[in-house]
């Protein structure tokens, strides 16, 4: 949230219900992804048998399928996610070793006929259909199914009838190119690169991701990511639409993708998610890494363009908190101490702490009894529901 990303589609996890918005993080999430027994991913990140509380769960039957589809919307997947992963493909992340040895390729994976009933299912009961898939067998197998999202460009060197099929059935790429950067195969020089400019030159759709989970990725807007959409999508010439669709690919677009329209955009009605940095993003992407100012559902996150922490601002809000909480501020009219870190004010008769933080602008309270740091949000979102805006 504090590096500017309000809303994030979780691809594969633990199953949790839908949450967030007005000021928390907006997580959609698809549980954990079907997958064949022995495969990918339980057999490289581990997770025993799986299960609905793990990375994967895995299915040997159409029937099994359809009642873990329907177990996962009942817990509140916003959409599946299915693996179609035999493993090989230089330079994947999944082909380094993670909870052991990497396991023998080829891997197990879902036949063809249960990966159409997990479409077919999941398409009955209104939800998107997500994929891994890195290589042509998987790839064309999701293809045959009718999925509606890939995951990840692939990895490997995918046949050109199956770059141009996927876009003639109008499939959704998640970019995650930075991730996965080191596919490429040696001996030819193709991979996630050439994929992606080929996709891009038949006219495919790409919504941004940047898999957040890996230790090397910004958790927040990742530059790069987005750098290198601009570069590989953009052909033999780059324009200011170029960029401005790079935008949209982690704005307007993922939204409209998401079912979340008009989330993403800066039209009445839309949810008020909304940064801004100092300088121009359209020439500088590197700049949304750190934005000034990070509004989610209308509650500031982050806010740097203007201090809000004036000595006068802070005075009203303390002595307006101590009329609106006078079970735990009490009793009134203490004196403010400024320190290098805080300005605070200390209530004998509740033994509580109530004051702002210099290094973040948020409003805290301690209780002495327990000495728990207690945030209570920017002062920001204070000032104008204490009127001292």
């Amino acid at each position: 949230m504090e590096h500017g990303v309000t809303t994030v589609q979780d691809t594969g996890g633990p199953l949790q219900a839908k949450e967030g918005g007005d000021g928390t993080l907006r997580l959609l999430n698809t549980g954990p992804i079907i997958q064949a027994a022995g495969g990918y991913p339980l057999n490289v990140f581990g997770g025993g048998d799986g299960g609905y509380d793990k990375i994967g769960i895995p299915v040997a039957s159409t029937a099994e399928a359809e009642k873990v589809i329907t177990d996962l919307i009942a817990g509140g997947a916003t959409a599946i996610k299915m693996a179609l992963e035999p493993g090989g493909e230089t330079g994947a992340p999944w082909m380094q070793p993670h909870d052991g040895p990497v396991p023998e390729t080829p891997w197990p994976i879902l036949s063809q006929d249960i990966a159409n009933a997990i479409v077919a299912k999941a398409h009955a009961l209104g939800k998107r259909v997500l994929v891994h898939a890195g290589e042509n067998t998987g790839f064309e197998r999701a293809l045959n199914a009718g999925v509606d999202e890939f995951a990840h460009i692939p990895c490997g060197e995918i046949r050109e009838d199956l770059l141009q099929r996927a876009v003639d059935q109008g499939v959704t790429f998640v970019t995650t190119i930075d991730t996965l950067a080191a596919c490429v195969n040696t001996a030819t020089g193709k991979g996630i690169h050439s994929n992606t400019m080929s996709l891009a030159s038949k006219g495919a759709k790409f919504i941004y991701g940047s898999e957040i989970g890996h230790d090397n990725v910004p958790w927040g807007i990742n530059g790069e990511e987005l750098h290198m959409i601009l570069h590989l999508t953009s052909g033999e010439s780059i324009d200011f639409t170029g960029v401005v669709n790079v935008i949209k690919a982690a704005t307007s677009k993922a939204g409209e993708h998401l079912g979340l329209a008009p989330l993403g955009t800066l039209v009445a009605g839309a949810p008020a998610d909304v940064i801004a940095v100092k300088g121009n993003p359209f020439q500088k992407f590197k700049l949304l890494e750190y934005p000034q100012l990070v509004i989610s559902g209308g509650r500031t996150i982050v806010s740097k363009f203007i201090n809000q922490s004036s000595p006068a601002s802070i005075e009203c809000f303390l002595t307006w908190a101590e009329g609106k909480y006078p079970e735990l501020l009490s009793p009134a009219g203490q004196t403010t101490v400024v320190s290098s870190l805080y300005s605070y004010r200390y209530y004998p008769a509740t033994q509580v702490y109530a004051g702002i933080s210099f290094a973040d602008n948020h409003v805290y309270f301690m209780k002495q009894a327990d000495g728990l740091l207690r945030s209570e949000g920017p002062l920001v979102n204070w000032l104008p529901v204490s009127g001292c805006q």
